[in-house]
């Protein structure tokens, strides 16, 4: 009976905490780029979820017209990277385990439109994991199978071009961990957790990403620094002096656009296929 009135006053009081977090937060929130903002074209974007996972986003006077997984075949590719042996006779038993890593390639093509123009989006999703495996010796002898065999690593990259025949020509684009719904502990902030992010070459220009992030709690106070974290809430596209020309914002509510209206074509239409890709591509 002790412990579940324990149980019962560490909830309410960690369910205290959240709400008086997201209370502030929700009253605190400011503009994420003021002067951005000001002097740019906001767009709703509308996802229109299409076949084989893949969406179709419009927004602005851009349009996706086609969005489908190409016939190619899937690469798959399996390694065993290292075999270890831990236990004792008093605990769990032993535990004889390899570290396996898994990486598959599907290819994929986008099609956006913007009144005569139009984008030809080429792009490959590559996801990589890495897993402990428990081997079948270690299952006859372990007494207890929790938490043995566990994913440690988990990574999400895409890769392709942009051809038009009007303002990009052909551009190579990269994003890596896209609309990463994980979250950023303070205590682990130093093991390269996901972050959404990734650049644009043009001809003669490059573009590069921002993330924009949120936190919640106060990693200073030692009352809630245990369960303070960062999620990011959006991506920045910035020119090669670090200044931000765009502006997508994601999260529980739609995405969102932000564009400079000064932006020249070439560069407008480069982050419009971009954030038309990441869009797309969130739940592949």
């Amino acid at each position: 009976m002790k412990s579940k009135i324990l149980i019962f006053y560490a909830f309410t009081t960690v369910f205290l905490f959240w709400s008086t977090v997201s209370f502030s937060q929700k009253h605190k929130e400011k503009s994420l780029d003021s002067t951005l903002e000001a002097n740019s074209e906001k767009w709703k974007v509308k996802q229109h979820q299409g076949i084989a996972g893949i969406a179709k986003p419009e927004f602005g006077n851009y349009t996706t017209l086609v969005a489908e997984k190409l016939d190619s075949p899937v690469i798959k590719k399996k390694r065993t990277d290292s075999s270890y042996i831990e236990g004792s006779f008093s605990g769990d038993g032993w535990d004889f385990s390899k570290y396996k890593t898994f990486e598959k390639k599907k290819f994929y093509r986008m099609i956006l439109a913007s009144g005569t123009d139009t984008f030809d989006l080429q792009f490959y999703l590559k996801v990589v994991s890495t897993e402990k495996r428990q081997a079948l010796l270690s299952k006859m002898l372990s007494k207890n199978d929790e938490n043995k065999d566990v994913t440690v690593r988990y990574e999400k990259k895409i890769e392709g071009m942009i051809i038009s025949e009007d303002s990009i020509g052909t551009a190579h684009f990269f994003i890596e961990d896209y609309v990463s719904t994980r979250q950023i502990t303070y205590e682990n902030s130093g093991q390269n957790e996901p972050i959404t992010g990734g650049y644009i070459l043009l001809k003669k220009d490059s573009l590069f990403t921002e993330p924009v992030m949120q936190t919640f709690g106060n990693p200073k106070s030692k009352f809630s620094r245990m369960f303070a974290f960062q999620m990011q809430k959006g991506i920045f596209m910035n020119d090669m002096n670090g200044t931000h020309i765009a502006l997508l914002g994601f999260g529980d509510q739609p995405f969102y656009i932000w564009v400079r209206r000064d932006l020249d074509a070439t560069r407008r239409d480069a982050v419009a296929a971009f954030f038309a890709i990441i869009i797309g591509a969130k739940d592949l």
